[in-house]
């Protein structure tokens, strides 16, 4: 759409709706809350997150979120975008390194 800089622009939810996002692959952490404080009745689908295993630097940083939100007891929340949408996930440790994701239901 092409418009002039002073132009006020109207735009209808199908059109922000229609506006396609790029997948990155990564989880843009924003913050981090007690465990205790996570309310479960806001998870709207759970999935299981584990590094990239042909990027080396990458499991290391993955690794030590592990372990810091293990030892502190918290749960990382961040954004996400997949399937064109930008959704809000918490993150909690799962057994063996992994976690377990969830897609807040809250947008």
């Amino acid at each position: 759409m092409k418009c002039q800089k002073t132009a006020i622009l109207l735009l209808k939810r199908k059109d922000i709706d229609n506006i396609k996002l790029k997948t990155t692959n990564t989880i843009d952490v924003k913050e981090f809350i007690e465990a205790k404080d996570f309310d479960p009745i806001l998870i709207e689908r759970s999935y299981y997150v584990a590094p990239d295993t042909k990027r080396g630097a990458a499991d290391k940083a993955y690794s030590l979120l592990v372990r810091v939100l293990n030892e502190t007891n918290k749960i990382a929340f961040g954004k996400v975008i997949f399937k064109d949408k930008e959704h809000v996930v918490a993150l909690r440790p799962y057994q063996k390194g992994y976690y377990n994701a969830y897609v807040a239901l809250f947008r």
